[in-house]
């Protein structure tokens, strides 16, 4: 079996082949499509004039990217299993913002005009370091990118290019849903506020135009941007550093936390597809990549379970899985999920061989009804984004 990294700087499996560039991006081709991504894992500063609930720019704005910045490229690690190219640059960055004073003088006492704020001409250096994986039988490509922020009033993000200048809409996830946005922004002269440009996501961000899909998936971001241009860049918000409440109504307090100084660590995996976000199966990959399984070791003994077992499975992988839990009241295990599809499924599921009963429950766990359990078996419907719960009882 060859090694994941064939060559210098290109990670390689029956999937994916992703190539890092001198300046630090990755040029990933879809090998069951052929479709390429180029310019992925790049990123973008600009000054930070807000406050926690919205971002405002400067006056005077000077926007940072490492397009063409070169960085140092080494291999970590390589194997036929899994490999691991390590991406560092020193970025250097405006230390804060700063205001032009004006000092009027006009015939005797002075006053002081303060003038747009703006990034200042003095730099600090925010080190940034990611580590881009490759796994073998895996169709998204990793990174962990380490930040050491050590400057003022900024917002940094992290891009992704996907090129698809046809797509019209990107699917985000929230809560038990998964929404369809436009991407345009509408024209909002005459608002009280301007329309909102970045929004909110869950565990994944993905742009398809039909025929081409490329999806962000992430663990703990809060906020994204799908830039309306030919690029369709999607954009994470890694940092919105900022010193007050960003209200000019409101008494300045400095808040020193909020400038987000020091190091923090951000994990985020691409994952192109073919179609849309259903036929890609989104929504599972994101939910396999934040809540991962996990192995556990254990000294050998003899025991009656069979090599390979489920112990609750569901025949339709459109029923997305949110909650595996002890019931709240009684001695029986809860699951529970939703449908985000714009319409109804018919699931499956098989349970233990002990199962005495299958109930459909509310969310407060009060019964609705029992399932028909045969063979240790059971069938329910989903109606378009509804959530179902599910009571099991064993014998």
């Amino acid at each position: 079996m060859d090694n994941i990294s064939p060559s210098v700087n290109v990670l390689e499996n029956e999937f994916l082949r992703a190539e890092v560039l001198a300046d630090g991006t990755v040029t990933l081709t879809d090998k069951s499509t052929g479709q390429v991504y180029k310019g992925l894992n790049a990123f973008e500063d600009e000054g930070e004039c807000g406050g926690p609930l919205v971002h405002y720019r400067t006056n005077a704005d000077a926007c940072y990217t490492t397009f063409g910045q070169p960085a140092a490229v080494a291999l970590v690690s390589n194997g036929p299993m899994t490999a691991t190219y390590r991406v560092e640059r020193d970025w250097e960055l405006p230390e804060g913002l700063e205001q032009e004073l004006k000092i009027h003088v006009p015939h005797g006492s002075e006053w002081i005009d303060n003038g747009a704020m703006r990034r200042s001409t003095r730099k600090s250096v925010v080190r940034l370091v990611t580590e881009i994986t490759l796994r073998q039988g895996s169709r998204r490509l990793d990174f962990v990118t380490t930040v050491d922020n050590r400057c003022q009033d900024h917002r940094l993000r992290v891009l992704f290019p996907t090129g698809l200048e046809k797509a019209t809409h990107c699917h985000v996830d929230s809560a038990f849903d998964v929404v369809k946005r436009p991407i345009s922004i509408p024209d909002s002269t005459g608002w009280y506020e301007e329309a909102a440009r970045t929004l909110p996501t869950l565990s994944f961000v993905d742009v398809a135009d039909g025929k081409n899909g490329l999806a962000v998936l992430h663990y703990g971001f809060s906020e994204y941007e799908v830039q309306d241009n030919a690029d369709r860049s999607i954009a994470l918000t890694m940092l919105r550093c900022f010193g007050t409440a960003g209200n000019p109504t409101e008494t300045h307090v400095f808040q020193a936390l909020a400038q987000c100084q020091g190091k923090h660590v951000f994990r985020y995996a691409v994952m192109p597809h073919a179609g849309d976000w259903q036929s890609g199966g989104v929504p599972q990959a994101a939910g396999a990549y934040t809540s991962p399984l996990r192995a556990i070791v254990a000294t050998m003994h003899d025991g009656e379970l069979p090599p390979v077992s489920s112990f609750i499975s569901f025949d339709n992988p459109g029923f997305i899985v949110t909650a595996l839990k002890k019931a709240e009241h009684e001695n029986a295990v809860v699951v529970r999920g939703y449908n985000p599809a714009p319409e109804g499924i018919e699931v499956g599921m098989t349970v233990p061989g002990n199962t005495a009963s299958v109930t459909r429950i509310t969310l407060e766990e009060k019964p609705l009804g029992d399932l028909t359990l045969a063979k240790n078996k059971a069938a329910f419907t989903v109606g378009k984004g509804e959530i179902v719960s599910l009571l099991i009882k064993t014998k």
